[in-house]
């Protein structure tokens, strides 16, 4: 096992995934402690990160929203939801001080760990009703649920599922988050080890991919596939790649006719079909729409960062007698259009600035002088495919 050095800021790395689950309070305490350990650290040894312009280009960024929170009708909650924008970028640059090298197996098989556990917890909520803290799934909630071994008919459904989250139906999306680095990772080691290493990393995959299809969550679904997809791709050729999907076809298609007893998941993508067609009328057409009155009404500057929710109460619902909901409670689902709409044309050409800058900052130094031959380097291609996947159009 690698030797780890347990400083200040290799404990707070380890920590940071654990935060995720354990809530927003917990993990914001965990950006601001790494935030001010940067700014300590920086002060000290006279670091200056100004040089990179995905860093100018962001706090250009926290500039603009501060100034335009004033403009805003919700001028305190858009000032103060700017300026908590901080703890994210200082938090990217409390990573780039740690030797990653020196951290890296240990810190692989911690956010394993962690993510094997969030897969073994949905899936007991799957099965039970209820995950190891008691927190139950969304169809205990609607239905008169029993256990998957005792299902009578076709009416009971699990329904999605939150995991340790709680009343959050988040546990989809925090694996499909996390999981890409490993799922690269893996890949490679597939490629490069026996065939009794090949099967434990091929199980953990596939724990992965079938923890998020239980979810019932699309884009966790998407975004999994997807990077076993591309990984596979890019490691192997295209003839083992399509022998790899072929049978991953085969283990869902199988996987389905055994859980979607009453084809809850089935029709989610059903839905999921017919709102892509006709996405107008459907639930995100009515939010998107939202989003855009917003906007057009503050082209400019937007509303100020997090005020979606409040401004969309003051815009006259066009179709009130329709069945979806008009505003969403929280944002609206895509983030081209929650830009728009908060931080107005000039915040989203500027966050998309800084957005493309980091990317290609990440590709010069990723592919700089031997780096490609690093143990680590599918893990860190994996962890910009998230943020290449993250800029498609999708519905969040």
């Amino acid at each position: 096992m690698q030797k780890v050095n347990f400083s200040f800021e290799n404990l707070l790395l380890f920590f940071f995934p654990i935060s995720l689950i354990l809530g927003s309070a917990i993990l914001n305490l965990t950006l601001i402690a790494s935030s001010i350990y940067f700014i300590n650290y920086s002060f000290k040894n006279n670091l200056f990160y100004f040089r990179y312009s995905w860093v100018k280009i962001f706090f250009t960024f926290i500039v603009f929203v501060l100034i335009a929170s004033f403009f805003s009708n919700e001028t305190i909650s858009a000032f103060k939801n700017g300026f908590s924008q901080l703890r994210f970028i200082l938090f990217s640059l409390f990573i780039a001080l740690i030797d990653f090298n020196k951290i890296a197996k240990n810190f692989i098989s911690l956010l394993t760990l962690i993510i094997l556990f969030v897969c073994i917890d949905v899936n007991i909520q799957f099965i039970f009703g209820y995950d190891l803290f008691g927190y139950p799934s969304e169809g205990y909630k609607v239905a008169l649920y029993e256990p998957l071994s005792h299902w009578k008919d076709n009416t009971i459904s699990p329904g999605r599922l939150s995991g340790p989250f709680g009343s959050e139906l988040i546990p989809g999306a925090f694996i499909a988050c996390l999981s890409p680095p490993l799922i690269f990772y893996f890949v490679n080691k597939i490629k490069l080890s026996s065939i009794k290493y090949c099967i434990t990393k091929i199980f953990i995959i596939l724990v992965i991919l079938q923890s998020v299809t239980i979810t019932g969550e699309r884009l966790a679904f998407l975004m999994t596939l997807s990077s076993i997809f591309i990984s596979t791709l890019i490691i192997f050729n295209f003839k083992k790649t399509l022998i790899s999907y072929f049978l991953i076809s085969i283990i869902l298609i199988l996987s389905f006719n055994f859980i979607d007893n009453n084809n809850f998941y089935k029709k989610r993508w059903v839905n999921a079909y017919n709102i892509s067609q006709n996405i107008g009328s459907s639930s995100y057409g009515r939010i998107y729409y939202s989003s855009y009155k917003i906007w057009q009404n503050n082209k400019i500057f937007g509303v100020g960062l997090k005020n979606y929710r409040t401004e969309c109460k003051k815009i006259i619902d066009p179709k009130p007698n329709s069945k979806h909901v008009f505003c969403s409670p929280t944002h609206p689902h895509n983030l081209y259009l929650e830009l728009l709409s908060e931080t107005g044309l000039i915040g989203f050409f500027i966050f998309l600035s800084f957005y493309f800058s980091l990317i290609f900052f990440l590709l010069k130094r990723l592919f700089h002088k031997n780096l490609v031959k690093e143990k680590y380097f599918y893990f860190a291609i994996g962890s910009l495919f998230y943020l290449i996947f993250k800029l498609l159009p999708l519905p969040s």
